[in-house]
């Protein structure tokens, strides 16, 4: 499991839990912002969305948080995992 924690999830609007957690994350996740943007092939107003990157992650043996290394990689764990 991973999780979006403190800072980060403030720079992203989310506001800051009193967890030990935070928020859940999910491949791909985007949050729809404040922020619109103009299509520019057709003038479009559209909704602007923030992406959503862990800051941790929940270790399978331990159940600690651990800071991932690269939030931009998400990594799988799972029954083919070493």
């Amino acid at each position: 499991m991973k999780f979006l924690r403190s800072k980060k999830a403030t720079k992203i609007g989310l506001k800051t839990l009193r967890t030990k957690f935070g928020y859940l994350c999910v491949r791909d996740m985007l949050l729809k912002t404040d922020h619109e943007v103009v299509d520019n092939q057709t003038r479009e107003v559209l909704p602007g969305f923030a992406k959503v990157l862990p800051s941790d992650f929940m270790c399978e043996e331990t159940g600690s948080l651990t800071p991932v290394e690269d939030p931009e990689t998400w990594v799988e764990r799972g029954e083919d995992a070493p």
